[in-house]
């Protein structure tokens, strides 16, 4: 390598004597290019982890919320017959649809900024839907294991004590 270099700079001192010689390797040109990225990178997966935490709380927050108010719906429900998968079901589907809703106006809005983003390097790939198909699968699990355990609890509650005040 050392002499490989040493007689590159002596053709160049041949041709070019009055500017100095300098080099760079190519791949810490390309390290050098790309470390911005990769602490983006690192940072937005940060920022996504905290916010899939954040969002699970608000969630289970507002499953508990939700399912406390309508307490008295659902033992009258379990009452008249309806088992415990259809309340757990009736749940969780006011969710899913909210949930779904915002998958379709997420996955538009995330579908484009990726694609700006990454017309902006010289060798990039294009966006395929398996990955917002992976991503709304994989949300949608977690929202429905975040809301379905407020939900089983509510469902598997005694109607009587949930009635005994009326």
């Amino acid at each position: 390598m050392e002499e490989s270099l040493a007689g590159i700079e002596e053709v160049f001192k041949t041709y070019s004597p009055d500017y100095p010689f300098q080099f760079t390797f190519l791949d810490e040109l390309f390290e050098r290019q790309y470390k911005a990225d990769i602490v983006l990178g690192r940072l937005s997966m940060s920022f996504m982890e905290i916010s899939i935490i954040i969002s699970c709380l608000g969630l289970f927050g507002l499953a508990t919320f939700t399912a406390s108010r309508r307490i008295k719906e659902l033992g009258i429900r379990k009452v008249m017959g309806a088992s415990s998968l259809n309340l757990v079901l009736m749940l969780c589907g006011d969710f899913t649809k909210l949930i779904l809703i915002s998958i379709t106006i997420g996955s538009s809005i995330a579908w484009y900024l990726a694609k700006e983003y990454l017309s902006g390097f010289a060798f990039h790939v294009d966006i395929s839907g398996s990955v917002f198909l992976l991503a709304s699968v994989g949300l949608l699990t977690l929202s429905q294991l975040t809301v379905g355990y407020q939900s089983l609890k509510a469902a598997f509650t005694n109607p009587a004590a949930s009635l005994k005040n009326e």
